[in-house]
C-alpha cells in the first residue's frame, strides 16, 4: 500500500480531512447529491462535521422532490457551522473541507463565520468560490484523484460514482 509520507504535511492533512468529509457524505439520506463537510482547527483537529439533509425532527429521508432539493434541506457546510455555533465551538481561523464547493449563500456564511480556508473536491453549479476568493478566503480544489488515488481500490469506485452523478 502506498503512503502519503512523501507529500507535505498540509497536503496529507487535506487528504485525510476530505476523506473524512466523504465518509460523512455517505451518511446523507439525500439521493441527488450526498455532501459532507468537516471543520478543522489550524492544527487539524476536527471541530464539527455536517451532511446535507433535513433539519432535526424532520423525516431525514425526504430531501428532494421531482429532482429538486426541497427548501428545508440544510447544506452540509451550514450544518457544520450551525453545529459549532450551538455548542459554542469557535471556528474563526479554521478550515472547512467539503465534498462539493459551497453555494453562494453558504459562501457568505463561511466568510461571516471567520473560516479562513476552504478545501473542496467537486464544483457545484451555483458555486460561491469566486466570492470567497475575492474576500480573502484561501480556496483549494482537490479532485477525487488527489484524495483517493494513492489508496485506490475497486470498492472506492462506488464512492467516485457518488460524486459523478448530476
Amino acid at each position: 500500500m502506498q503512503t502519503l509520507e512523501k507529500y507535505p504535511k498540509e497536503y496529507r492533512y487535506d487528504v485525510a480531512m476530505l476523506r473524512t468529509a466523504v465518509t460523512w457524505a455517505l451518511m446523507s439520506k439525500c439521493n441527488r447529491k450526498k455532501v459532507g463537510a468537516v471543520i478543522a482547527s489550524p492544527d487539524y483537529r476536527i471541530l464539527a462535521h455536517g451532511i446535507n439533509g433535513a433539519p432535526s425532527g424532520f423525516e431525514n429521508d425526504v430531501c428532494e422532490e421531482n429532482g429538486k432539493t426541497l427548501d428545508h434541506v440544510i447544506h452540509a457546510e451550514m450544518n457544520a457551522i450551525i453545529y459549532a455555533a450551538k455548542r459554542g465551538i469557535a471556528i474563526d481561523g479554521c478550515s472547512i473541507y467539503l465534498t462539493l464547493s459551497p453555494c453562494k449563500k453558504c459562501s457568505a456564511s463561511i466568510l461571516q463565520s471567520g473560516i479562513k480556508r476552504v478545501c473542496y473536491m467537486e464544483d457545484y453549479r451555483d458555486s460561491g468560490i469566486d466570492f470567497l476568493k475575492e474576500h480573502g478566503v484561501e480556496v483549494v480544489k482537490m479532485t477525487t484523484f488527489h484524495v483517493f488515488e494513492p489508496f485506490k481500490t475497486e470498492s472506492l469506485e462506488k464512492v467516485f460514482d457518488l460524486f459523478r452523478k448530476e
